[in-house]
């Protein structure tokens, strides 16, 4: 992904694209949120970050 830092950063949740679901996300890519590390040890979630992976 564009901005993950794997030493700061964390993934929370990671969408497949689904046709039972009848998701998609790019051409056929991933839904991903993540946050800063410390920002999940305090309990802030204001900042999240969403991406699609390639």
């Amino acid at each position: 992904m564009h901005e993950f830092d794997l030493d700061s950063d964390v993934t929370l949740l990671e969408l497949p694209t689904s046709n039972l679901m009848g998701w998609m996300f790019g051409d056929v890519d991933n839904l991903v949120l993540t946050i800063r590390k410390q920002d999940l040890a305090a309990g802030r979630f204001d900042d999240l970050r969403v991406q699609v992976s390639n």
